[in-house]
């Protein structure tokens, strides 16, 4: 199974539930072969979050199988490729808070 990855601005509906700041980057990994599918589980997410979309700045999709493991560089793509397609469902990665 193909994830595709979402590199995203984006802005809390209520602010951050610990800092309570507005604005944020972040990324996300969705377990999707198809495009469309992805980016409306993407929003889904963004939402379940309580979060708006401002901008996605970069999106690609990935294959964890199509990359090397012998490749240290990989490492990281390889587990979270396969922690959310063993989830099921988009995993996001840390956000980067910050006042409007």
């Amino acid at each position: 199974m193909k994830c595709w990855y979402f590199r995203f601005e984006g802005k809390f509906k209520k602010g951050d539930p610990t800092f309570g700041c507005r604005g944020l980057f972040s990324s996300c990994l969705v377990p999707k072969n198809n495009y469309r599918k992805a980016e409306s589980a993407f929003l889904r997410a963004l939402n379940d979050n309580e979060i708006d979309l401002l901008k996605v700045i970069e999106c690609f999709d990935i294959d964890e199988e199509d990359l090397d493991p012998e490749d240290a560089a990989n490492t990281f793509w390889i587990e979270w490729c396969k922690e959310t397609i063993r989830e099921r469902k988009p995993i996001f990665d840390k956000w980067h808070v910050f006042d409007e």
